[in-house]
């Protein structure tokens, strides 16, 4: 087992004591272990406020037209990237793409339709740790909480 994992069983194992006052900074002791960098370029999330990453997917690409907006780590109260919201018109061609999209899908036969949904759980289970990894430290959840959720 490697050491992220061990001391994250350590950590979560004594904050489910409900200690008073120990969970805030046993979140602070282990967020120091999550290699922030690490992560968001293993999902492909290295942003910054001058680039920042859309979060409008209409489809066909990822575009946004919105405000930027910071994710802030709640253990550190500093951004962990910088993500682009969607406007108006962002929204509309979504709602428009999904509604061709249904139409396509929907003459997909049952079985390569499961096979697709196989292969995103896959795709999902390939990045388990680091979207675990991602979660803890945007939502302040314990690694293996933000695992779980995965």
């Amino acid at each position: 087992m490697n050491s992220l994992r061990t001391n994250t069983l350590v950590l979560s194992h004594v904050a489910k004591k409900k200690t008073p006052g120990i969970q805030k900074p046993l979140f602070r002791a282990f967020s120091s272990l999550i290699n922030e960098a690490s992560v968001l370029k293993d999902l492909g999330l290295e942003s910054s406020l001058n680039d920042p990453i859309s979060g409008v997917f209409d489809g066909e690409s990822w575009t946004a037209n919105g405000s930027v907006r910071a994710s802030i780590n709640p253990s550190t109260g500093k951004p962990i990237g910088y993500v682009q919201f969607g406007n108006a018109d962002d929204y509309e061609r979504c709602i428009y793409n999904v509604h061709a999209a249904k139409r396509e899908w929907s003459s997909v036969p049952a079985p390569k339709r499961g096979d697709i949904v196989r292969q995103i759980g896959n795709a999902l289970r390939e990045k388990q740790h680091s979207l675990g990894a991602l979660l803890s430290l945007e939502m302040g959840k314990i690694y293996p909480e933000g695992v779980g959720e995965v």
